[in-house]
């Protein structure tokens, strides 16, 4: 959602994301959405149930609690922090695996590879 969010702001000079939101779909749908301290709502609006996850866990680095900056803009910068360097060690061969009998069958390199899963058939 980070990702998205940034996107956006890059591809639109002059908007501010203020809020991403995420559905449960299942037998019954539910809607939630994480705004920031910078969203102001002047008339109420159904636009999913407000979250507060990023300002109970999230602020910039060397911060007190309470944060006194945006924790949603907090959570964004970290989000895509983590997103960035994933991808910088991606790209530099470092590729953490998560072995699994169904993922290590269509491996190409499972045979040289010390974390993957060995399925023994009689």
């Amino acid at each position: 959602l980070a990702i998205y969010a940034r996107s956006w702001e890059l591809s639109h000079p002059g908007d501010l994301v203020v809020g991403a939101g995420i559905s449960v779909v299942g037998h019954n749908t539910r809607h939630f959405i994480e705004t920031s301290s910078l969203f102001e709502h002047k008339s109420p609006i159904e636009i999913g149930e407000p979250t507060t996850l990023s300002s109970e866990m999230y602020r910039f680095p060397n911060e007190g609690v309470p944060a006194g900056s945006d924790p949603f803009r907090a959570w964004l910068s970290q989000r895509l922090l983590t997103a960035s360097r994933a991808a910088e060690m991606a790209s530099s061969g470092y590729v953490a695996p998560t072995p699994s009998e169904s993922s290590c069958r269509f491996c190409k390199v499972r045979n040289a590879c010390d974390a993957r899963v060995e399925v023994n058939r009689i």
